[in-house]
C-alpha cells in the first residue's frame, strides 16, 4: 500500500487548490487576463488552441486527435539556413549551428482554404521532426514552392 499521511492540517483537494490559485491572481490582475489554453479542431499549428478565460470557462481535457506528434513548445516560424539535402544534414538557427542525427517526415500540412491567412499564402508546407547531434528536438518546414527552411517548435 501507498504510504499515506495521518493526522494533521486539513485536506485540500486538487480542484479547490486551482481555484483558489485563479481567484488570488485574478484579483490581484484581474479575471479576464488569468487564460488558458483550450484544444481547437485545426491541423494548421498556429490554429491549433484558442485562448479563453480561466475563470469563465471549464478545463478541457486534452486534443482527441490520435495524429502525429506536437513540439511541446510552439513558436511563429523562425528562418534557419540549411544545407542541401532533404532534411537537411546540418542548418543554423538563432546563431547555433546543429546536425541532424535523426529526422522523421515529411508531414505535409495544407492550408484551409476557407481563410486567408498571410503567413500560409505560400501553399503547402512538410514538416520534420529533427533530433539534433546537440540535444534539440526541433520541429522544421520547407515548402515546395522555396527551397528555404524554417523551425516552428520545440519538442520536450
Amino acid at each position: 500500500m501507498a504510504p499515506e499521511q495521518i493526522g494533521g492540517g486539513p485536506t485540500i483537494r486538487h480542484q479547490d487548490a486551482l481555484a483558489d490559485l485563479l481567484s488570488s491572481i485574478g484579483n490581484r490582475i484581474g479575471f479576464d487576463r488569468v487564460q488558458r489554453l483550450l484544444p481547437a479542431d485545426s491541423l494548421i499549428p498556429e490554429r491549433s488552441f484558442v485562448l479563453a478565460p480561466a475563470t469563465y470557462c471549464a478545463p478541457s481535457t486534452g486534443p482527441t486527435s490520435s495524429g502525429p506528434c506536437r513540439p511541446i513548445t510552439l513558436f511563429p516560424p523562425e528562418h534557419a539556413t540549411a544545407a542541401a539535402g532533404t532534411p537537411p544534414a546540418s542548418f543554423r538557427w538563432r546563431r547555433m549551428r546543429f546536425t541532424t542525427l535523426r529526422a522523421t517526415g515529411p508531414e505535409r500540412i495544407a492550408p484551409e482554404w476557407w481563410f486567408d491567412d498571410p503567413a500560409w499564402r505560400s501553399g503547402l508546407r512538410d514538416y520534420w521532426r529533427i533530433e539534433t547531434q546537440e540535444g534539440p528536438r526541433l520541429w522544421l518546414f520547407t515548402t515546395p514552392q522555396s527551397p528555404a527552411w524554417c523551425v516552428q517548435g520545440e519538442f520536450a
